[in-house]
């Protein structure tokens, strides 16, 4: 009950935590919507000669940074009365995002020398004015970064943590119902079927294929439409690279649909569940349309190790093959059926290898990515059956111990620290820091709560614990 309270707890701090850079994303397009409307309306505004009274380039510089703003104050006429205003553009602070404030400032001094200076007036309201009405798209494509990012992953988080809560319910009530069962814990692995992933990831591109031409694409057509590339805005050249990219994803959501309805859904039928160490794994691979191979079908099955190290900048996933097997089948089962393919396979799976999903804690995995780190000592805390009395402990190194646990095998939550610990010695990691401590527990029978004898000494453990840390 704890772990699945916990659960539902991280699929709502996942959706809370991603409205913030959700947030991000819409101001940020708002600006940019904002910009682009303020400069199409503009763009209708009457044009008229104006005098410069003062103009400034104001420059602010930091210590790793340098920021510009152009200032100006102008008089300008509409039907006989004169009016003064100080705005140059529709960008209000100081920024270095390319030379926009420069080339207004240059503009400004060369024009008012030739006295060829001029502002565009809103005819409703002449005390509206500026003099340079064009959209910055050097300042939309920054803002579109934002969009794209910040946007895109906040939108990402929160999906997550909105349709996987919905799942891991799901996922709850099976481990309630079958709780030494954890084969049942899923739908898939219920049934013994296993979809491809390819439709969940023709979604996942055209869904943000979508995301980004919605965006991307308005912006590209009104930087023809307004005419800014005709009046020689080199900047609008940048409006014309996101729907380029647009472009590509589009290119990539088509290949993957393209591939999803020449193949349709593949999946893979298991003839027993759960696929166990020293067994076999057997089924069919089920494709609906025919194909044919000249040089046969080639499979492969794999266990891999994914593990992430480092952090920040730093932080890189890598892929560790624990072992492999493959082989070539010369033909399928329903050779005469031309609407469908059936690839049996069969696989032994070695005894002494990994098993798919060892955990210890919350992720088995993270040990040896941790180990893969080279840490200076590990401290695993785990009952131990040492014929003690319930409550001792003792710490010992894993060369002490003898793992008897039988595991659900493919199990998410039901490891042995000791398998664990085995695969990190073929993978070359040091065990010579590694510390088991072992706590004789009261019963070794499946619970949730912690026994009475354990949960008094807590406190105990943790000095124990973090002293033998420190030494």
């Amino acid at each position: 009950m704890g772990r699945s309270s916990s659960k539902r707890g991280s699929k709502v701090f996942l959706f809370v935590f991603g409205i913030p850079f959700a947030s991000v994303g819409a101001f940020m397009l708002y600006l940019s919507i904002q910009t682009i409307h303020q400069s199409h309306l503009a763009s209708r505004w009457s044009e008229e000669a104006c005098e410069i009274i003062s103009a400034d380039l104001n420059v602010n510089s930091g210590s790793d940074s340098t920021t510009y703003k152009c200032v100006a104050r102008y008089r300008y006429t509409v039907h006989g009365k004169g009016y003064t205003s100080d705005r140059v553009s529709f960008s209000k602070g100081s920024d270095n995002i390319g030379s926009f404030h420069r080339d207004c400032y240059n503009a400004i001094q060369s024009q008012s020398k030739q006295n060829a200076m001029v502002c565009y007036v809103d005819p409703d309201n002449p005390y509206e004015a500026i003099l340079f009405r064009g959209v910055r798209w050097g300042m939309i494509g920054f803002y579109m970064i934002f969009v794209l990012t910040f946007g895109g992953v906040g939108l990402g988080v929160m999906a997550a943590g909105l349709f996987g809560s919905r799942k891991e319910k799901k996922v709850a009530a099976s481990r309630l119902q079958y709780p030494d069962q954890p084969w049942m814990w899923r739908p898939e692995w219920q049934a013994g079927v296993i979809n491809a992933s390819d439709k969940v990831g023709m979604y996942a591109i055209s869904g943000f294929a979508l995301f980004w031409n919605v965006i991307a694409f308005p912006i590209g057509i009104m930087a023809f439409t307004d005419g800014y590339l005709k009046d020689g805005n080199k900047g609008a050249l940048i409006a014309l690279l996101f729907p380029f990219v647009g472009v590509l994803l589009i290119a990539g959501a088509l290949y993957a649909i393209l591939k999803y309805r020449k193949y349709g859904a593949v999946s893979l039928q298991l003839a027993a569940v759960p696929g166990v160490l020293g067994g076999k794994l057997a089924g069919i691979i089920r494709v609906p349309v025919n194909i044919v191979a000249e040089d046969g079908f080639h499979l492969k099955l794999q266990c891999i190790h994914r593990y992430v190290t480092g952090s920040g900048k730093h932080r890189s996933t890598h892929k560790d093959v624990l072992w492999e097997d493959s082989c070539i089948l010369a033909d399928e089962m329903l050779a005469g059926d031309h609407s469908q393919t059936a690839l049996p396979i069969l696989f032994g799976i070695p005894y002494a290898e990994q098993e798919s999903s060892p955990e210890v804690g919350n992720d088995g995995m993270s040990l040896l990515a941790h180990l893969a780190e080279g840490p200076a000592r590990v401290v695993i805390a785990d009952c131990a059956v040492m014929g003690a009395d319930p409550g001792d402990w003792r710490i010992m190194h894993p060369s002490e111990l003898l793992s008897r646990k039988v595991t659900g095998r493919i199990s998410t939550h039901d490891g042995d620290v000791m398998k664990v610990l085995a695969a990190a010695e073929r993978l070359g990691y040091s065990l010579d820091n590694v510390m088991i401590f072992g706590i004789e527990p009261e019963s070794t029978d499946l619970e949730i709560a912690i026994s009475k004898s354990l949960s008094d000494r807590i406190a105990e453990y943790a000095i124990a614990a973090g002293e033998a840390l420190a030494a």
